[in-house]
């Protein structure tokens, strides 16, 4: 299409011209408008820039048919939840009961934690699921654990639904990488599926990254593996106590949410409690022998992060004593804000890079 004087363009001495689908080529105005430049253009540019635009435009009818072979699940009790087969289902962990009756209604078989968090047994156990932990780190999977994700895909009861809560892009990179050792996917879909979850394959570079590793195995490959899948699995300190870390801000999000007040679902925890048991594990990490190894920068982080977890529980004491009044809520998320932020200046710094 070109759009000039002659077609009732109100500004003269203006041409655009477009591909098919509206797509700029080229936009010509002032003195740039004159008889050289749309010569040059037609005779030397016109063709590439078309030929550019017809590879991105089949470029781009490719990724919806990828993605449209992975579906999303609009079910507000489960985060960012995606059928990327028959078998195997990804999302995020599955809160209460609510949680857990959503997978049930998807008929969901199985569930697989990928994150230091173990799957909460009791509750499966009352809908009926088996669970399984296999933890993956946030700087990516290695083709080992890829090969007992897809062994545990391929043998537990299905469908099969991968999850994480703390770090969500973990679940479909994991779901991912055990369709791809499966045979299931290309690394091409690998990577689409990851986009059709809604995941920010920016946000961790090192975790999408590691999918280009993984590769199909045979599957006498994966019966020789001497996989036994266990509802919680052996963390590492570090990993153990970060862990720890999320089970609290879980916690305390709930808490937040509901105007500190304690939960009907569990009324025994209430903010003050639950706001001195985090000081207490960021103290404990700042005492521990493992820290020392770690680098100053980190050590720095996790200092700030202790001192603002001490700002909570003053915060929240206050609050307390003030007779919980709705005035003092603002100062209560503020400080809970200041402790969320230093974990995510943590994450973005260190974890995610």
């Amino acid at each position: 299409h070109v759009v000039g004087p002659e077609q009732g363009f109100t500004l003269p001495g203006t041409m655009l011209v477009c591909a098919p689908d509206n797509t700029k080529l080229l936009a010509l105005s002032g003195l740039n408008f004159n008889n050289r430049h749309v010569v040059d253009f037609l005779q030397r540019d016109l063709k590439p820039r078309l030929e550019s635009w017809k590879s991105r435009d089949a470029g781009a009818r490719d990724l919806q048919s990828l993605q449209a072979q992975f579906q999303r699940i609009n079910d507000a009790r489960l985060g960012q939840a995606c059928r990327f087969s028959a078998r195997l289902i990804t999302g995020g962990a599955p809160d209460g009961d609510s949680g857990f009756k959503a997978l049930a209604d998807l008929g969901v078989k199985s569930i697989i934690s990928v994150e230091g968090e173990a799957p909460d047994t009791e509750r499966a156990a009352t809908y009926k699921l088996r669970c399984v932990h296999i933890p993956i780190s946030h700087r990516g999977i290695s083709q080992e654990q890829a090969l007992h994700l897809a062994r545990a895909v391929r043998d537990l009861p299905a469908p099969v639904y991968v999850y994480a809560y703390g770090a969500p892009e973990r679940a479909p990179v994991a779901a991912a990488a055990a369709g791809v050792v499966l045979g299931e996917m290309s690394q091409d879909q690998a990577r689409q599926a990851v986009l059709a979850a809604g995941m920010d394959t920016f946000a961790c570079p090192l975790l999408h990254g590691s999918l280009a590793k993984i590769a199909k195995a045979a599957p006498e490959a994966l019966d020789a593996l001497k996989s036994v899948f266990v509802e919680r699995a052996e963390l590492s300190p570090d990993a153990a106590a970060m862990s720890e870390l999320n089970v609290l801000f879980k916690r305390l999000d709930k808490l937040r949410r509901n105007d500190w007040k304690p939960l009907a679902t569990d009324p025994r925890t209430d903010a003050e409690q639950t706001a001195v048991a985090l000081l207490t594990r960021f103290t404990a990490i700042n005492f521990s022998e493992q820290i020392r190894a770690r680098t100053e920068h980190y050590r720095g982080h996790m200092k700030d992060a202790e001192a603002a977890s001490l700002e909570l529980v003053r915060a929240v004491k206050t609050w307390s004593a003030n007779g919980n009044s709705a005035s003092g809520i603002p100062a209560v998320n503020n400080a809970y804000n200041r402790v969320g932020s230093q974990c995510v200046h943590c994450h973005q710094g260190l974890r995610d890079k």
